[in-house]
């Protein structure tokens, strides 16, 4: 195996694992990025998601993390559904739940921040493992990238 950091940002293990990983993340993101961005699934939209993490009621993250954060679950589900940039998509996934178990769950109980350290353990996963079959990062890092050496 190559140590060039092209080939090891594609590479991935000919497993369904990480396949069945990225379909879980995928829905749970499209869920909650759809309520966020759209209004889907019973959500309020874009703005009124803004306003209420701006709000004095709210956790006051600035307008711009909110956007950056809202954009980035909807990257989430176009990168892991595809399988392209998968360890880019688990980092993004290992941010966002990052950032939800200091703001949102930040000294609650342990029941409260299982889900999203659940989910940021299956981003790390990702983030490690690759895309597994059924992924345009496999098909790159098989048979598109030149060998080398």
């Amino acid at each position: 195996m190559s140590s060039n950091p092209v080939y090891l940002f594609f590479r991935t293990p000919p497993s369904f694992g990480p396949f069945f990983l990225r379909m879980a993340l995928v829905a749970i993101f499209l869920y909650q990025g759809g309520q966020k961005a759209f209004g889907w699934f019973g959500g309020e939209g874009w703005m009124a998601t803004v306003h209420a993490w701006t709000s004095a009621e709210g956790v006051n993250v600035p307008v711009i993390l909110i956007s950056a954060a809202i954009i980035a679950e909807l990257l989430v589900v176009v990168l892991l559904f595809f399988g392209l940039l998968t360890r880019l998509g688990g980092l993004l996934v290992v941010i966002l739940m990052g950032a939800a178990i200091f703001y949102v769950h930040g000294g609650t109980t342990f029941e409260n921040v299982q889900l999203p350290l659940t989910i940021l353990s299956s981003g790390l996963a990702l983030l490690f493992l690759g895309g597994g079959h059924l992924s345009i990062d496999r098909a790159i890092g098989s048979n598109l990238l030149p060998t080398i050496g």
